[in-house]
């Protein structure tokens, strides 16, 4: 009887399960398809040391090709 049970167990959960796709997902991207050539800023992320609280972020435009140091 308990060979059934994980048997049945073992077949419900892996029959549950459902693939979700990976990465971004375009809802209507014929509609509206995401323009990335009209973004001139680049964020730039600096996480800093741990525990030092010495985080950064910058700001690259690309068309001006310059960079502006601590935004935040």
């Amino acid at each position: 009887m308990s060979r059934l049970l994980i048997a049945f167990l073992v077949v419900f959960f892996f029959s549950s399960c459902k693939k979700d796709k990976i990465g971004p997902q375009c809802i209507s991207c014929e509609e509206n398809p995401i323009n990335t050539t009209s973004n001139t800023d680049v964020l730039i992320v600096n996480e800093g040391n741990f525990g030092w609280g010495n985080a950064s972020l910058s700001v690259y435009n690309k068309s001006s090709n310059q960079v502006s140091q601590n935004v935040y």
